[in-house]
């Protein structure tokens, strides 16, 4: 009997220092910042007739992140996108063997899209109005992040510590002329 309890407690014992050094280990931890988000755009012609091949989505970057991991999908807009849940799926990939954030994106496995969009992290919102107006050649991007007709775009960026929050800006274009598209975003920030 003795026996058995005191193999319980090394057991339990074992387990629990498991627990805590996967913690301590793995201390990055996820912060969903857009879950899902699904945006409608025209292609090039209707834009001209009132409609718009240009959105931008505000991206607040809490205090002290090291990183943003986002993902994009495209899909004509008569198809429903595939729910992802990006948070979970980075914190899996941690669990399961800490990869470097620059290669994050990489092993990510997202639904599978159909179309095309390009897509920018604009850093003020000079750029964004810049941007939204089609005034190209007078914005500037984070270029490690510009994705030109990206089909399943899945981009982590890795930066210094943000000292406090930050705004930046996913700008997404529909690079058709003639086909709307429905886009999907999900964004994630990497806090340690």
């Amino acid at each position: 009997m003795k026996i058995k309890f005191t193999l319980f407690v090394w057991q339990n014992f074992l387990c629990l220092f498991f627990v805590f050094f996967v913690q301590i280990a793995f201390c990055q931890t996820t912060v969903s910042l857009i879950d899902n988000e699904i945006r409608s755009l025209n292609g090039g012609v209707r834009a001209g007739m009132g409609g718009r091949s240009r959105v931008t989505i505000p991206i607040r970057i809490p205090q002290h992140a090291v990183g943003l991991v986002y993902t994009i999908q495209a899909y004509r807009s008569s198809e429903t996108p595939e729910a992802l849940n990006l948070a979970l799926a980075i914190g899996t990939l941690y669990t399961t063997g800490s990869p470097a954030l620059a290669s994050l994106a990489s092993k990510l496995q997202i639904p599978i899209s159909t179309q095309t969009v390009d897509a920018y992290i604009l850093t003020s919102q000079k750029d964004e109005s810049m941007f939204v107006a089609k005034n190209d050649g007078y914005w500037s991007t984070y270029s490690l992040a510009d994705r030109q007709a990206c089909v399943n775009c899945k981009v982590s960026l890795e930066f210094k510590p943000v000292e406090q929050d930050q705004i930046v800006y996913l700008a997404l274009r529909n690079p058709s002329a003639l086909e709307a598209i429905k886009i999907q975003v999900n964004a994630v920030a990497i806090v340690p």
